[in-house]
């Protein structure tokens, strides 16, 4: 996965990860809609979402990681990051950043 290209859902990887993608939003939902979300403020609310999250989904990234994999595999997420964010901010109808500075 050294270059990224255009979502095709009938691609094995493309299905995979808009499954991901999916259930990764439904859980976060559920955190969303709980009351010890709802008791925080809402700094705690983001940083508890960004940590809990993140932790979550690269936790489940490295469990499927080939051991001694792990510097390739945290290069390519480095790399990528940009445009994973981007997806994510059109996917929720805002404008993508484009280019990271």
């Amino acid at each position: 996965m050294a270059e990224l290209r255009d979502f095709d859902p009938t691609d094995d990887a493309d299905a995979v990860a808009d499954m991901a993608r999916r259930e990764v939003a439904k859980a976060a939902l559920r955190v969303v809609k709980s009351r010890r979300y709802h008791k925080a403020n809402p700094r705690d609310q983001f940083e508890g979402m960004m940590h809990g999250i993140m932790t979550g989904a690269l936790g489940t990234i490295v469990m499927t990681t080939i051991p001694g994999s792990e510097s390739e595999v945290r290069a390519i997420l480095l790399k990528h990051l940009p445009y994973y964010f981007d997806r994510a901010l059109e996917i929720g109808g805002r404008q993508a950043l484009g280019e990271f500075q």
